[in-house]
């Protein structure tokens, strides 16, 4: 949980070398981005640990973790759906 970006692996080998021309000319793994996003990650993985015996708790978490609110997601919403997602499906 460094909240480091890559591209993802099945990308063909020119979609992975323009999305780290991206990441690189966005700047996304900046220290201060990765900070951001590794926080995130692991204060959602505590609570969802905190949550596991109580499903009805742990599905109102990841609902409000993945949905909008006022017309607006939480900052890094794609980081929060890539890793929390799947809680939702196995409960």
């Amino acid at each position: 949980l460094f909240g480091y970006i890559t591209p993802n692996a099945n990308l063909t080998e020119e979609q992975k070398q323009r999305a780290e021309h991206t990441i690189e000319v966005l700047n996304l793994n900046c220290k201060r981005l990765k900070r951001e996003r590794a926080a995130i990650l692991e204060e959602g993985y505590n609570i969802i640990r905190e949550l596991e015996d109580d499903v009805e708790a742990l599905n109102n978490f990841l609902d409000l973790e993945l949905s909008l609110i006022n017309d607006k997601y939480f900052s890094f919403i794609n980081l929060r759906r890539e890793h929390f997602f799947e809680y939702i499906c196995k409960n």
